[in-house]
């Protein structure tokens, strides 16, 4: 009850925004708000300027009329460049340097919500809109959602998207309906099964009436890593003119120059030219000491701290697969020696293969171990000669056993120009 403990005040805590006053009441919530000219709403929150159009860039943080709510899990946070983790979220914006994204590392776990809301924005009601924005869901993404309703009433999903769009900005519209006087939109964005589900969001405009049909392919810019759409007359509608280090029909192919490389797996996120995709059941993942599981995978790493392994607990199946690849970068022409540790122990272990061939063609297995090895304690060397290609593509497979006790580890993975000094062991 307002006011039941001396000294004690609803409006001790300043409920009122925006140079409001507080008195207290004997209503529910015990105080009202005497808004300033320009503020409504029962803490003085909403803008009392309608607002029948806009456009958000996210170049100016706190200058959108979408912003943050404080009744979800976690915050859309402003980024430019990369997102923190590899294998998801863009690499820039799809406009100028900025965007919002949702980061699904810890702590964040499947199921949190992110939400932009323009509750504090005073929309004018009874029209219909065009709400139109570029979204970026890279990875393992979740479930991003458009929602509109009344103010202070529930509202209702209007549009939702679930899929991995591939690494690129893809435009999206929404019609939302002359259905409400005092509308307010709602992007919620809920975090999926993995860290790779960063979603992504820029250039979003709402105007009044009904949307147009979609934009051009130039307006969609299939074209990645700052590289420019040009329309032409081709199946696809156009084509990419990529900057400088980049290469593919969609300049998300990574030109590299060189004759060694190679990855330890040390520091979370350093540069690897094997690189999970996003075409398998399930992912390589980063690990020091020993696997979750009893008698299977290596107590520590071959050298170092860190390694890569497959977690084939549950929900894992038989057959599952788990992918490293050397798509995303483009090597140069030539034959390769590529080496690395590896360690099969289990009961229950299923198979490790190399594929390799050339970009345009299908990859050929070259080699591959299967069921628990020699010394199963004991992290063997793989050296094995890649065929010369033209435009040479490497691929390591992990195949899930028939149960639980199959986690393989890889370490140590070294690529030299040339043939291997031995023949594959």
């Amino acid at each position: 009850m307002p006011g039941a403990c001396a000294g004690v005040s609803p409006c001790d805590n300043s409920p009122c925004l925006n140079g409001a006053s507080c008195s207290e009441t004997t209503t529910a919530i015990g105080y009202t708000c005497s808004c300033l000219g320009g503020f409504i709403g029962q803490n003085c929150a909403v803008d009392a300027k309608t607002v029948s159009e806009f456009t958000c860039g996210f170049e100016t943080e706190n200058n959108c009329v979408f912003e943050n709510v404080d009744d979800d899990d976690f915050q859309w946070t402003y980024r430019s460049g990369s997102t923190t983790s590899g294998g998801t979220g863009p690499s820039s914006a799809y406009e100028g340097t900025q965007y919002v994204y949702t980061e699904a590392s810890s702590p964040n776990f499947q199921g949190d919500t992110a939400v932009l809301s323009t509750v504090n924005t005073l929309l004018a009601g009874t029209s219909s809109y065009c709400l139109q924005f570029y979204l970026h869901m890279y990875g393992i993404p979740g479930t991003m959602e458009v929602k509109f309703g009344n103010r202070g009433s529930s509202s209702s999903s209007v549009w939702s998207e679930s899929n991995d769009q591939g690494n690129q900005w893809v435009f999206h519209q929404v019609e939302l309906p002359p259905s409400f006087t005092d509308p307010v939109i709602f992007f919620e964005a809920t975090r999926g099964s993995s860290y790779k589900g960063d979603v992504a969001l820029d250039l979003v405009k709402l105007s009044l009436g009904q949307c147009a049909s979609g934009p051009s392919a130039r307006a969609t810019n299939p074209c990645n890593n700052g590289g420019s759409c040009n329309e032409n007359g081709s199946a696809a509608g156009y084509y990419c003119s990529c900057m400088t280090g980049w290469s593919g029909d969609n300049c998300d192919v990574q030109d590299v120059s060189g004759n060694s490389y190679s990855c330890g797996f040390e520091t979370d996120g350093a540069p690897c030219i094997f690189k999970d995709t996003t075409n398998d059941e399930f992912d390589w993942t980063r690990r020091t000491k020993s696997t979750p599981s009893s008698s299977t995978g290596p107590s520590s790493a071959a050298t170092g701290d860190y390694y890569m392994y497959i977690e084939t607990s549950s929900p894992r199946v038989i057959g599952d697969t788990a992918v490293l690849t050397t798509q995303d970068t483009n090597l140069p022409a030539g034959s390769w020696c590529l080496t690395f540790q590896y360690h099969m122990k289990g009961s229950s272990m299923g198979s490790l293969s190399v594929f390799a061939g050339d970009r345009s063609s299908s990859l050929t297995s070259i080699w591959t171990k299967s069921g628990e090895q020699v010394d199963p304690d004991l992290w063997k060397t793989a050296t094995i000669d890649i065929p010369q290609q033209s435009n040479p593509v490497i691929m390591i497979d992990g195949i899930r056993g028939s149960s639980y006790r199959g986690d393989i580890a890889i370490d140590d993975i070294a690529l030299n120009a040339g043939t291997c000094a031995s023949a594959g062991k």
